[in-house]
């Protein structure tokens, strides 16, 4: 034995050194030697070094790396077949060992590993002159390479022999990799170049943890990349933190960028045609370039699966020929040829003339017919086949997940410019548009996953079908036919399935709706007990889901036994036929090679069902996307087509707002219109990582406008809202850039004023008034879209710039809709709305919106703090006692709508004109005129800030510097105060006699308690009145001038210095007052993006309930000033959202298995059991068949007188009988699962939603509206739809792995010994996985909930969010949102793809053990080759189905995590409806007298929360009327829930007629009490549905009702009258309408007991005075309890009750409290004065 072998001539040369392949072999060892000792050296030195020790966490990639790495791997698969030829080639030669043959291989094998390590380590250094000895290398193999191939020809080796291709192949390969050397070397120039290029790292390494696109080729390949966060995952559970910041090319915005500029080019070319645009061809032009290659991916895949058929049947040839025997054959004297059963073994021995031997080289045939080889292939073939496939998904999910990130950005954009008029017009509701947002841009994702099956099944199809038509002919064909044409059934199914899936959305889309109503208005429901009327509600509509769901299920039925029937009997018919029409033999081979392709075709039908399913889905959703991305969109300054309008208001300065959070963005969308062609592109360039949008779709707007003429589909010009842009022109087109100014310091005006010091300034200055703010000219609007039914009519106003304007009128006359006109927020079916360019605006809408943030959140709204402006708006609206009660200060979250709140946000901002829809009604008296004087008088109009004010309090008219009186949607006048009685002395006078009879309800009472020394000062309390009303009633031109007359004359020679004098700051300045002031102010908290269900606030004083700055989280006084509590946890108001640990509790599906009928699911599981123990009967029936046929055919052709003919029948009837058994039971399993899928989803929802109407209200506190919506909506939707499916492919997946080892084990028992360490190893990775895997769903689940709960914010505030040009601000919010969801969902999917790469891995270890222990054990005559050949095809099903168990149970896992969500909301705590001692019986008539005891009473919010009430005792008589008042934070609120027990009452008793309310059933308790609360709420439907919900009340008690409300002649002018449908929270009505219904509703229910919390606030003042006339006579002989705002409601009660700091202080007659001038009631009444 030698290195040449042991023959003489081994070392001869005597006819050349190149004939001697010995010697060229050694010289092809040198290069491989060199190379390998040289960098062994640099890669120990190196890492040895100082920089070596480092922990490297950048690198970079070369020019090449993927091909580099490519050509390498490549490179190794070819030295590892070169050392099996050799090897082979060695073994042939009988007579000695040539070492020569496989060890250069060898050493090249290493070499290539080494190169691949050495180049990995040289990116990471970044040190490319390294690279240079890669470079030598490449080029001395090359040389040596071509030697070994000339030499080969010397020696006559020839094309059939293997060594000849393996040689030129390592040339070509070694030949790229030196042109990748070269590129490198000319792109970065790191050698025998001057200048030196380097390469530079990503900026995100370093920060993001998602590295993907940044680790070299092998690991993107096998996500090796993933081990360190896995482990992360799998030591402690992970949180949101640990997985880092979103890459950028991720983001939210980059993947909207590309989907909108795709969107506007479709929409384009859709308009060119005349035809609807396409959002399939949206995306797929926006996300194409990723897509194509993944199908190329996908291709190679799908080609590779086909290696195994072919193998199959070599296999079990081979094992045949070898079984057979072996024969030796002489064909020439100079050859010597081995041949096996007449098939050509290993090799060939070349001889010279002389005969002795000196080559040995395997053909390529020969070599590849060896069944060990085979099975070498097979496996590798295997790999690489899981490789490219799992690779191929990884991209389309990624490219899925990023569009359902650029499609939730897209639907946010869309929403801020979505016209009211869609949704309030029922067009569109909030809950579909919660749906788009949450279900169709999953649907849409989903699709993303299955889009290469399009052409990828139908190649599969055909492929397997040519094939086996080429092994069994025709009946192979007419077996295989079957599945074309199952296709069109498939189609029908699949279309009948979307026409279903579109009424099951529309009916979740109505569910949601109601469900989300129901959450919006749970306080009034509750308080009216009317939680059975919607639990029924919704029920009917979730049973109409239902039915639809039964429908889907039955179509999902059909698909699924489609795709296991068809594949199934087409075997048996192919098999059933073949003996009747071909001639060939029925050999086992190709029996089982046909098996395993018909195996293969189960994969594409199986996949047709998720399919056809999720492109059904798909479609669905988009059909329902299009028209909302299409729908109406607000008209406004900056709509696209307006004509500008300017005027002059003076220098402008830079507007910096917008700026905060958006530094350093530069972003844009270009669209080039040029020939009649449009071309869009996107460009992004962030040089920070920040979230914000800067407006993208403003771009597309050529010019920023700021006018609207008639224009009904205009765009809002976010971008104008937030930031001052720069809008330039570039040959591509207009491209937006938004940048961080480079000024920085202390800001001045152009006065030279400092903004810092302008609240000083102002006090003794004013500025130059410009001209009007805004003006409409003709117009005419409508609320309506179809018909366009005007509801403002010929409008022509001119605001007045920094002036006062007041717009009165009575209810439903227009006020409200004047400003939503003006706003661009209703059609302009004609005219003009004109604002001066650059006004900023402030609005306070009509319904108070606040955010669920801290106090301090609301107030700056995005704004940078500063601390002095702060500071003086808390002045103003004399906010500091109620901060002081806060647990945490300002940073306190707040829990309500809460109307000084809106207002001290209006005075933080920085706009030029603030609108203010009437909150003055909602204040008491003396607080609304402290608003109104130190807020509206001093701080906004010495500013000359233009106010618009809609109010019902006329007392204020006198302030005006402009009036506007609308009436019946039209302006009845405008002007001057003065001028009314000349133009309409009727209105005059209606003025006087109101304001006449309010003061007689205040004076009489004081001035007969109050003596002469006290009438100074009532005239000065009463100022308010007083001035106005004396001014109406004194002759013209003998009224007084207001102060704010004199005070604005007193200043007007400095006005020309400071004309457009603004608060404005830089963001360093801001900062710089934040460091100056930080021991003022707390760090702001980051709040839950969502929002929650504002409670009626519990503490108010003498503010209204609204005055009132309420922590729902613990009382407002403490009493306990000792104990210290952190103050920022105490003002922490919306509870983190629960989040279990570890795996999903076997409580869950023990849960789920309950509600889905235990028997039921018992059924399921037997049948399941049974169909596929029938499918692998049949098959070892084929396989027996087989051999039977393949035994008889070999006996029939070794004798000569064979007369026997083989009998098919007995076997045709049992493989028949057990295929069409299982196929019967494979239907009947899956129809029966989701019968059970659909009951166990009916009895969640049901339960959850009887759960959640019985809760306590403090839950809807402490959880945001979408957080709750997201269990009806998202996890319902997981529930209905994907958990069964789910179910039912992992139940097939596990039983046929199941039947594949038990195939292997009964053909080679030996198999278990090899099997069991992999099941031992599986089961290791899926507990290593699912550590991780869980908590990466619940960290996906949980950063859901913030999306929806910004979102339902969002659309509940677009008018307000509008008015403010805040939309970029609150897109950023969405953004950030959005990209932290976006982050767990791609490391969930990243890490299946992990997963299920290991696990086909470890399949192709399974099929490699399988093929050569059952061929070692077939050789060995332990087993047939039949076995043989149905093993292999077993475990090409257990390589794939293996990982989909894994990758369906952890699927199944994140679906059980909405059951577990689900099930979390089912078990929570409700109200007790029985008391421990037993409920009371009451009578019909109870409360009968309606008096009302409390004894020793204490309330608290929670058990763990101070008490807000204490002790409380007093005792009401029936029929009486009392008027509660107090202090802010005193606990009035509190005490009146406690009457409805929505209030925990921790000590004492409330007795009502002499019954304990805690005895009464709630459901009777709250149904016998009435109340009209001051936030009116009404609900979709008609208006006969809000009076009376449950149909017991005449039509004659209705229009008594509605007359005694002044509503009748408004109703009655409706077409359908009390049928005429009522929006989604009415908003068809203004709020002083519902505040009406309210009155109405407490009208019909005639309850003993009325309890009214200001319930005529938003009424005008004639209106008031009669219904509390009305009042006082209707409930003459009922109890009436009243909350006053306007002290002048109570004063004729028979008495008042005074709460201070949760205490009663003071129960007396008005009359008795107000002589004595030390009571608490007195002050109250005088506070004003004070």
């Amino acid at each position: 034995m030698g290195f040449c072998g042991s023959r003489d001539d081994a070392l001869r040369v005597d006819n050349g050194v190149l004939q001697n392949e010995c010697f060229v072999d050694v010289l092809n060892i040198v290069p491989h030697a060199i190379f390998l000792l040289i960098s062994v050296f640099i890669l120990i030195v190196w890492n040895r070094s100082v920089l070596g020790q480092l922990h490297v966490t950048t690198w970079v990639h070369y020019h090449g790396h993927s091909l580099r790495w490519t050509v390498t791997l490549v490179l190794v698969i070819s030295c590892g077949v070169g050392i099996a030829e050799g090897v082979m080639s060695d073994y042939m030669d009988q007579d000695t060992v040539n070492v020569h043959t496989f060890l250069p291989q060898c050493l090249a094998l290493v070499a290539a590993l080494g190169s691949i390590t050495y180049y990995h380590n040289v990116e990471q250094w970044n040190s490319p002159r390294f690279l240079l000895v890669l470079m030598g290398y490449w080029l001395s193999m090359i040389v040596l390479k071509f030697l070994k191939a000339f030499s080969l020809y010397k020696n006559e080796v020839i094309h059939v022999h293997l060594r000849v291709w393996l040689t030129w192949f390592d040339v070509f390969l070694y030949l790229i990799l030196l042109l990748v050397e070269l590129n490198v070397l000319r792109v970065q120039r790191y050698a025998f170049f001057k200048k030196y290029i380097p390469a530079h790292s990503s900026k995100d390494l370093g920060t993001s943890k998602y590295i993907h696109d940044h680790v070299n080729l092998l690991s993107k390949a096998t996500f090796w990349w993933l081990n360190s966060t896995l482990m992360e995952g799998y030591k402690n559970p992970l949180e949101i933190e640990d997985l880092g910041p979103l890459p950028k090319n991720e983001g939210a915005v980059t993947q909207y960028a590309k989907l909108h500029a795709s969107f506007e080019e479709e929409k384009y070319k859709a308009s060119c045609s005349n035809k609807s645009p396409s959002f399939h061809k949206t995306y797929l032009r926006a996300f194409w370039p990723m897509l194509m290659f993944a199908g190329v991916l996908r291709l190679f895949g799908v080609l590779l699966s086909f290696v195994g058929p072919w193998c199959i049947e070599h296999i079990v040839d081979y094992s045949y020929a070898v079984k057979s025997g072996t024969n030796v054959n002489q064909t020439d004297p100079s050859t010597q040829t081995y041949r096996v059963n007449n098939t050509t073994d290993n090799s060939t021995i070349f001889t010279e003339p002389n005969g002795k031997n000196t080559l040995l080289y395997v053909e390529v045939s020969n070599f590849f017919s060896n069944g060990y080889v085979l099975c070498v292939i097979l496996f590798v073939s295997t790999v690489l086949e899981h490789t490219l496939m799992q690779n191929h998904h990884f991209i389309v999910i990624r490219q899925g997940i990023r569009l359902k990130a650029a499609l939730q950005t897209m639907i946010f954009g869309k929403a801020l410019k979505l016209s009211s008029l869609v949704i309030n017009s029922g067009k569109m509701t909030i809950g579909q548009i919660m749906n788009h947002i949450s279900m169709d841009t999953m649907f849409l994702m989903y699709l993303f996953f299955f889009i290469h099956f399009i052409w990828g099944g139908p190649l599969q199809i055909i492929l397997a079908l040519l094939l086996m038509y080429y092994k069994l002919g025709w009946s192979a064909v007419i077996g295989g036919s079957l599945v074309i044409l199952a296709v069109p059934l498939q189609y029908f199914t699949g279309n009948g399935l979307s026409n279903v899936q579109k009424k099951c959305m529309a009916k979740a889309d109505k569910r949601v709706k109601k469900t989300n109503e129901v959450i919006q208005g749970i306080s009034v429901i509750k308080l009216l007990a009317w939680e059975p009327i919607f639990n029924k509600s919704i029920t009917e509509t979730r049973t109409d889901e239902l039915k639809c769901l039964y429908f889907n299920s039955l179509f999902r039925v059909l698909l699924s036994f489609i795709g296991v029937a068809v594949p199934a009997i087409g075997t048996m018919v192919t098999f059933l036929i073949h003996p009747y029409l071909e001639d060939e033999p029925f050999t086992v081979g190709k029996a089982l090679s046909t098996l395993s392709l018909f195996n293969l075709l189960q994969l594409p039908c199986w996949l047709i069902t998720h399919f056809v399913n999720t492109f059904v889905t798909a479609n669905v959703s988009v059909k329902r996307l299009l028209p909302y991305f299409l729908a109406e969109e607000v008209e406004g300054p900056g709509g696209r087509g307006a004509k500008t309008h300017t005027h002059s208001i003076g220098v402008e300065t830079t507007d910096l707002d917008g700026l905060i959070g958006t530094e350093n963005i530069r972003l844009g969308l270009v669209v080039d219109i040029s020939n009649g062609t449009r071309k869009t592109s996107s460009l992004l360039r962030k040089d920070e990582d920040t979230c914000s949008l800067s407006s993208l779709e403003s771009t597309y707007s050529r010019t920023p406008m700021h006018s609207r003429h008639g224009s009904r589909a205009s765009l809002l010009d976010t971008h104008e809202a937030n930031k001052r842009a720069s809008i330039g022109r570039t040959s591509a087109g207009s491209v937006l850039t938004v940048s961080e100014p480079a000024e920085s310091g202390r800001r001045r005006h152009t006065s030279g004023v400092s903004t810092e010091d302008e609240d000083d300034v102002a006090d003794v200055t004013t500025v130059i008034e410009p001209r009007a703010t805004v003006e409409v000219s003709h117009g005419n609007f409508s609320w309506e879209l179809e018909t366009r039914e005007l509801s403002l009519k010929n409008i022509d106003i001119r605001i007045p710039s920094g002036k006062l304007t007041i717009i009165v009128g009575p209810v439903g006359s227009g006020k409200s809709s004047l400003l939503s006109a003006i706003l661009g927020e209703m059609i302009t079916v004609s005219g003009t709305v004109d604002w001066n360019r650059g006004t900023r605006r402030a609005y306070v809408s009509q319904k108070p919106w606040l955010l669920n943030a801290s106090l301090k959140d609301n107030i700056l709204f995005g704004q940078q703090f500063q601390w002095r402006r702060y500071n003086k708006v808390l002045q103003a609206c004399a906010l500091q006692p109620d901060i002081a009660n806060l647990p945490a200060g300002d940073n306190t979250e707040i829990g309500e709508k809460n109307w000084l709140v809106n207002i001290r946000r209006t005075l933080y901002s920085k706009a030029y004109t603030v609108i203010l829809d009437d909150p003055l009604s909602a204040l008491d008296a003396h607080v609304g005129k402290h608003v109104f004087e130190d807020a509206i008088l001093k701080r906004l109009l010495r500013r000359k800030r233009t106010v618009i004010l809609v109010t019902h309090h006329l007392q204020y008219l006198n302030q005006a510097n402009h009036v506007i009186v609308m009436k019946e949607g039209s302006v009845q006048y405008q002007g001057k105060l003065a001028d009314v009685k000349k133009v309409d002395p009727d209105l005059y006078e209606s003025w006087r006699r109101a304001l006449r009879d309010f003061k007689s309800t205040q004076e009489p009472s004081q001035k007969e308690t109050l003596g002469v020394d006290n009438k100074e000062a009532l005239e000065h309390s009463d100022s308010d009145v007083t001035l106005v009303s004396d001014n109406l009633l004194r002759p013209e031109g003998h009224r007084r001038p207001s102060g704010q007359m004199l005070g604005s004359l007193s200043h007007r020679c400095l006005s020309t210095q400071l004309s457009n004098m603004e608060e404005e700051t830089t963001s360093q300045e801001g900062n710089e007052m934040m460091e100056d002031h930080s021991h003022h102010d707390k760090a702001r908290g980051n709040h839950d993006l969502g929002r929650g269900k504002p409670f009626h606030d519990t503490d108010t004083g003498n503010h209204d309930r609204e005055t009132s700055i309420t922590y729902m989280g613990r009382g407002n006084h403490d009493n306990d000033t000792g104990s210290k509590i952190d103050a920022e946890s105490s003002g922490k108001l919306i509870k983190k959202e629960h989040r279990e640990i570890g795996a999903v509790a076997a409580g869950v599906y023990w849960r789920y298995m309950l509600a889905c009928c235990p028997p039921l699911a018992g059924v399921v599981i037997m049948i399941y059991v049974i169909y596929h123990a029938c499918f692998v009967a049949g098959n070892m029936v084929l396989a027996k068949w087989t051999e039977e046929v393949t035994d008889f055919e070999i006996r029939k052709q070794m004798s000569a007188n064979f007369t026997e003919t083989f009998d098919n029948g007995q076997y045709t009837r049992l493989y028949s009988i057990l295929n069409l058994t299982g196929i019967g039971g494979a239907m009947l399993a899956s129809g029966l699962l989701y019968i059970a899928g659909i009951q166990a989803s009916k009895v969640l929802h049901f339960t959850m939603l009887d759960t959640i109407l019985h809760i306590p209200i403090r839950f809807f506190d402490t959880n945001p509206t979408g957080r709750i919506l997201n269990r009806f909506s998202s996890d319902m939707s997981q529930i209905d739809q994907k958990l069964p499916t789910t179910l039912e492919n992992l139940m097939k997946c596990f039983f046929l792995t199941i039947s594949a080892l038990v195939v292997n084990s009964i053909g080679t028992p030996l198999f278990l010994l090899a099997v069991i360490p992999l099941l031992a190893l599986y089961y290791c990775i899926q507990i290593f996985f699912r550590a991780t895997s869980r908590e990466l769903q619940r960290l996906e689940s949980l950063t859901k909930s913030p999306i929806f709960s910004h979102f339902s914010e969002t659309l509940n505030g677009l008018q307000t969010i509008r008015a403010y040009r805040a939309e970029g601000q609150f897109q950023c919010q969405a953004i950030q949102a959005i990209n932290n969801n976006t982050t767990p969902l791609l490391f969930i999917h990243s890490v299946n793809r992990w997963l299920g790469i290991r696990l086909d891995y470890m399949g192709a270890v399974v099929v490699f053990l399988a093929a050569v222990s059952s061929l070692s054990a077939c050789l060995a005559g332990q087993t047939t080759p039949a076995s043989v050949g149905l093993s292999i095809t077993y475990a090409l099903l257990v390589s794939f189905y293996l990982n989909w168990i894994v990758r369906l149970s952890a699927e199944t896992e994140m679906m059980m995590n909405s059951v577990e969500r689900v099930d979390e909301y089912t078990q929570l705590d409700t109200e007790p409806v029985r008391h421990p001692e037993g409920n009371v019986a009451i009578d019909k008539a109870w409360p009968e007298n309606g008096e009302i005891e409390f004894r020793n009473v204490s309330l608290r919010y929670e058990e763990n929360l101070d008490p807000v009430v204490n002790e409380a005792s007093f005792i009401l008589q029936g029929g009486e009327k009392i008027g509660i008042c107090g202090r802010t934070g005193s606990g009035k609120s509190s005490l009146l829930l406690s009457l409805f027990r929505m209030i925990d009452i921790c000590q004492g008793q409330i007795l009502i007629d002499g019954k304990d309310t805690m005895k009464v059933p709630l459901p009777e308790l709250r149904s016998r009490l009435a109340i009209i609360p001051q936030d009116p709420v009404l609900f979709a439907g008609t208006i006969r549905y809000n009076l009376d919900p449950k149909c017991e009340v005449s039509d004659e008690r209705i229009w008594l009702a509605l007359e005694t409300v002044q509503l009748k002649d408004t109703i009655t002018a409706l077409s359908e009258q009390l049928d005429s449908s009522v929006s989604e929270g009415g908003e068809n009505f203004s709020v002083g309408q519902k505040q009406l219904f309210c009155l109405a509703r407490a009208f019909l229910r005639e309850n003993q007991i009325l309890i009214l919390d200001e319930a005529t606030a938003s009424i005008d003042l004639e209106t008031d005075i009669k219904l509390q006339n009305v009042i006082s006579t209707a409930f003459q002989t009922r109890t009436v309890i009243t909350i006053a705002h306007r002290i002048s409601t109570i004063l004729k009660y028979d008495r008042v009750l005074v709460m201070d700091s949760g205490r009663i202080v003071e129960i007396n007659t008005p009359d008795k409290l107000l002589e004595d001038t030390d009571s608490h009631f007195y002050a109250l009444v005088h506070q004003a004065k004070k």
